[in-house]
C-alpha cells in the first residue's frame, strides 16, 4: 500500500477471514499496524538548449515533472550544482541555484535561470559540463537527476601591444637593431595557453632580420623572441645625406590560424 497517509503516521488495518466448507464456517479478525514511510520525490528534467558558446549565456534548464506519491507532500526544494567541482571555472548558475515551491513554482523559476559559460578557460574545442539537480520532500527525502550541457570554445584573435607608434630612425650600418624591445603579445583562448606565431616584413632590399618567420611557439617564447628581434641595414644602398623609408610589419597568428597586424 503506497500514498495511504502523511508520512511518520500509522493506523490500523483491520483483516477478516472467513472460511466455508459448505456446512460449517469459521471467522477470523486481526488488527495490524501499517505505518505510512516516506517516498523521495519523482523528478525529471531536461536542457533546451543542450549546447552553448564561450563567453554567453542561456536559459536552458527545464522541469518536465516533479511530484511525490506521499500524502500532501507537494513544496519542494531543488537544488542545482555544477557535479563536477573542477569544472566549476566554466560557469556560474545565476541569480540562484536553489528554488523553493510547488511543481508549478519550480518550473517557472527554473526557466528563468542562466547558465553563464565563462570566457576564454576552455582547453579543448569543447567540454561537457554535468549539472546535479536534487529535488527534496518536505520530509528531507531526495532524489537526483543529472544531465549535461555542451561548452563551445570560441577563437579570438591574438594581441599585439608595447610597439611605439612614433617613427624610428637608424643609419645604414650593417649592425643589428633591436626593433620590439617593449613589445607583448597575448592570446586569451585555451585559458591563455594557445601557441602563436610571428611574420615580420620590410622592403628586403633595404636589410634583413634575424628572422622574419617563427614556428609556434608559447606566448611568454614568442614575446622573448620578438625583444631581441634585429634588423641589420645593407650598407651602401642609400647616398650619403639620403633617407629611404619602409613599414616594418609584423604579423602575429595563433594556432587556430587567426591574426592581428601591427605596423
Amino acid at each position: 500500500i503506497s500514498g495511504g497517509g502523511v508520512p511518520g503516521s500509522s493506523s490500523p488495518l483491520s483483516v477478516n477471514l472467513s472460511v466455508n466448507d459448505g456446512v460449517l464456517s469459521a471467522n477470523a479478525s486481526s488488527i495490524a499496524n501499517i505505518e505510512v514511510v516516506n517516498s523521495p520525490p519523482d523528478l525529471r528534467v531536461f536542457l533546451t538548449p543542450t549546447n552553448v558558446v564561450e563567453g554567453t549565456s542561456v536559459q536552458p534548464f527545464r522541469l518536465e515533472y516533479l511530484s511525490d506519491v506521499d500524502l500532501g507532500d507537494d513544496n519542494f526544494t531543488l537544488e542545482i550544482s555544477i557535479t563536477n567541482p573542477a569544472q566549476a571555472a566554466l560557469g556560474t548558475i545565476t541569480p540562484t541555484n536553489r528554488i523553493v515551491g510547488n511543481e508549478t513554482t519550480i518550473r517557472s523559476q527554473l526557466e528563468s535561470l542562466f547558465f553563464n559559460a565563462a570566457s576564454g578557460v576552455l582547453t579543448t574545442s569543447t567540454q561537457e559540463v554535468e549539472f546535479t539537480f536534487e529535488a527534496f520532500d518536505g520530509f528531507g527525502t531526495s532524489s537526483v537527476e543529472r544531465v549535461s550541457l555542451q561548452v563551445t570554445q570560441i577563437q579570438t584573435p591574438p594581441v599585439i601591444s608595447g610597439i611605439p607608434l612614433e617613427n624610428r630612425t637608424i643609419n645604414d650600418r650593417p649592425v643589428g637593431n633591436t626593433l620590439f624591445p617593449t613589445v607583448f603579445v597575448s592570446d586569451s583562448d585555451s585559458a591563455g595557453t594557445q601557441p602563436v606565431r610571428a611574420i615580420v616584413s620590410a622592403n628586403p632590399a633595404l636589410g634583413t632580420f634575424s628572422t622574419n618567420n617563427t614556428p609556434l611557439l608559447s606566448q611568454g617564447d614568442l614575446v622573448t623572441l620578438l625583444r631581441s628581434l634585429q634588423f641589420t641595414p645593407a650598407p651602401g644602398l642609400i647616398p650619403i645625406g639620403g633617407s629611404s623609408n619602409t613599414l616594418i610589419t609584423l604579423t602575429v597568428f595563433d594556432e587556430a590560424g587567426l591574426s592581428v597586424q601591427n605596423n
